[in-house]
């Protein structure tokens, strides 16, 4: 017999193993910009080459692919000074590698499993289960096209699901050093990009009741605005003091006072706090130029918050005809098995809730009620947030509350598992539903040549929005 703890290193090792392979099989195919990546490289690009720019995202997700491109350095030998003029790539040099760009995805996408697998173990005490709910994240279609890129989605779920293990050990029991890592994470999350700001939620929680401990709230939440937001402005500072030639062609609307100290080199304090000020002028305009949704145009790839459990829509963001007459897609597809054991979790959860507060039901596992409360109620108020947006927003903006809906999961399972043995076939016929489900999409995902008639078959349900191209 496999004692527990083997039975743990054995789960968390295959889950890795598992993620490894699936975010990380040809990361950098296609050798091609695509989605977001046209701005990122760009900016990545002018960090190592200490050009000045302003973008709508905080810094810290771009300097750190900057940092892995500067590392490796596989390019230094290509023309890239183009780069460094423009905010949006259209194109890039042949023999342009990708693999530096998009390695601190992989690698951060592989750990992000890790920690759901580790969140779950705390919740459940199921090596299975928790290997499980792990595979929720990387056998999931969409996920793995975003965390197999130059963007910032992978850097961000890390930090979330890193915030969320803080959190869930938080509630077992509180210590000190845990809640300084919880507020230098979230403050790490901040910085790549605003939408983590959700998990201020946890935040509250922690806290709740105000009125009980007064003065140990009060420390608390001294210690995590101070180090979050410090985390945050030196995030700022660090793109103040990198990007710092500034393009003749480009000042990007700031002041000439703050253009001014910048060609002197000026890095002052007074100077920095000006650099802020332009900088929320500068998202200020961006975000007012950002279009609505338009859901009526064929052409839109946004989509309204209200149908994202449901996939729509997912985006076409390559496709290259091939001599047989296929098409290589890349897509944003999800994996419909895995979304519809969220989808009815969140569903479930919420059930269970008001049961427990309409009709005072009383559970033994009061840990594990508490945990589903706060990311039911995480997920709600992220959600309820989205549908206040009148601007165009995308599918993988639902990409925090699917984590959220994962936690949920395997809090439901635990509750399952507890009253019957038997439903652990339960768990065992969805995980292998959700990777037959993975393999039967993969070809969207790793941007493998398909028919028409495949691509057909793969198109479920109208509201994804497929679209024949080429044929």
């Amino acid at each position: 017999m496999i004692q527990s703890g083997n039975k743990f290193k054995l789960a968390a090792i295959v889950s890795v193993i598992l993620a490894s392979i699936t975010f990380g099989y040809k990361y950098w195919i296609p050798e091609f910009l695509f989605w977001d990546e046209n701005y990122h490289i760009a900016s990545c690009y002018k960090y190592i080459h200490n050009v000045f720019f302003l973008e709508p995202h905080p810094p810290l997700g771009k300097l750190l692919i900057a940092f892995f491109e500067n590392f490796y350095d596989f390019n230094s030998n290509l023309k890239t000074e183009g780069f460094l003029l423009v905010d949006h790539l259209k194109n890039v040099p042949k023999e342009f590698s990708f693999k530096a760009l998009r390695m601190p995805g992989v690698t951060l996408a592989i750990l992000s499993t890790l920690n759901l697998f580790l969140i779950s173990y705390n919740i459940t005490k199921s090596s299975f289960v928790s290997f499980c709910i792990s595979t929720l994240f990387s056998l999931d279609n969409a996920i793995i096209v975003h965390s197999k890129s130059a963007m910032l989605e992978s850097p961000q779920l890390f930090l979330i699901t890193l915030a969320i293990l803080l959190y869930v050990n938080l509630i077992k029991k509180f210590s000190w050093l845990l809640w300084i890592l919880f507020s230098i994470v979230f403050g790490l999350a901040l910085c790549i990009k605003l939408n983590s700001a959700i998990l201020l939620i946890l935040l509250i929680l922690c806290l709740l009741p105000i009125r009980k401990n007064i003065r140990s709230n009060i420390a608390k939440l001294s210690i995590f605005l101070s180090l979050s937001l410090s985390i945050l402005i030196s995030s700022y500072y660090a793109h103040f003091r990198i990007a710092k030639k500034i393009n003749t062609n480009k000042d990007y609307g700031i002041s000439k006072d703050l253009k001014d100290k910048i060609k002197k080199q000026d890095f002052s304090i007074k100077t920095f706090k000006l650099f802020l000020i332009e900088n929320y002028k500068f998202v200020k305009r961006y975000q007012s130029g950002v279009p609505t949704l338009q859901a009526d145009n064929p052409g839109e790839n946004g989509s309204h918050p209200i149908f994202w459990p449901a996939g729509k829509k997912s985006i076409s963001y390559r496709w290259d005809k091939t001599k047989d007459g296929r098409v290589k897609h890349l897509k944003l597809q999800i994996n419909p098995v895995g979304w519809f054991i969220s989808f009815s979790s969140i569903v479930i959860g919420i059930l269970i809730i008001f049961a427990k507060q309409v009709f005072a039901i009383n559970f033994k596992d009061q840990f594990t009620i508490k945990v589903m409360q706060s990311f039911v109620f995480a997920y709600l108020a992220y959600m309820l947030t989205m549908l206040r947006i009148t601007r165009v927003m995308y599918l993988y903006h639902y990409f925090i509350p699917l984590i959220f809906t994962f936690v949920i999961t395997a809090c439901i399972f635990k509750l399952l598992i507890e009253k019957n043995k038997k439903s652990m076939a339960v768990v065992s016929i969805l995980l292998f539903a959700q990777l037959i489900s993975f393999y039967h999409f993969s070809p969207f995902t790793y941007h493998l040549p398909v028919s028409a008639v495949e691509f057909t078959n793969m198109s479920w349900f109208n509201i994804w929005r497929n679209e024949l191209i080429f044929w």
